[in-house]
């Protein structure tokens, strides 16, 4: 029995520094361009041992973004959106630190393709918590299409974000997006008004 679990770790060790150069390669080059002997190189095993694990470089990069995903839903399942409700800003706090913690590997998928399946996941994980507290909290309306609008958004403008000079950081933008929803137009424009 200790064989086999000192085996799993040394294999989640490898398959981990695969998933890393993977990562780091992105940063350097077109994920279009990357080889397995790149990926090799760079988390220091052969490539007959990145080969034990995976296919080719598509096989590590589904594997990135499912551990993504499953990482996203751990994450979700523990925020209380329930006990939020009342100060619906927090939410957006909340749901921005969940980006923020792991926001180099958000700008990798983005640069490999944003309108992946992962970009669709992503929206699909955040979008189902809110909505859940959405009916939780007695919302008139279509909790599915107003939490699928409001996440969507949030997503987009963390997408415009990576894709822009950052003037400002990310959850000032999230901030300024959960104001808007929150309080609509009329509460967005006072308060900018008041802020000149």
């Amino acid at each position: 029995m200790n064989g086999t679990k000192r085996t799993d770790v040394r294999v989640e060790r490898t398959k981990s520094a695969i998933r890393a150069a993977f990562l780091k390669l992105l940063s350097d080059k077109p994920y279009e361009t990357m080889t397995v002997k790149d990926v090799a190189a760079t988390a220091g095993v052969d490539r007959k041992t990145v080969y034990n694990y995976y296919g080719g470089v598509y096989d590590i990069r589904a594997d990135v973004e499912r551990a993504l995903v499953n990482q996203l839903e751990k994450d979700a399942a523990a925020l209380d959106f329930k006990n939020n409700m009342d100060t619906p800003q927090r939410i957006f706090s909340t749901l921005a630190s969940i980006v923020i913690s792991r926001l180099e590997i958000y700008e990798y998928i983005i640069k490999i393709d944003g309108s992946s399946g992962i970009v669709q996941k992503i929206v699909s994980v955040m979008q189902s918590k809110l909505c859940g507290a959405l009916r939780l909290a007695h919302v008139d309306g279509d909790c599915e299409m107003l939490s699928r609008f409001i996440i969507s958004g949030m997503i987009s403008a963390c997408e415009d974000w990576m894709c822009s000079d950052r003037d400002k950081p990310l959850d000032s933008v999230l901030c300024e997006a959960g104001k808007f929803v929150v309080g609509g137009l009329d509460e967005f424009t006072r308060e900018s008004k008041q802020n000149k």
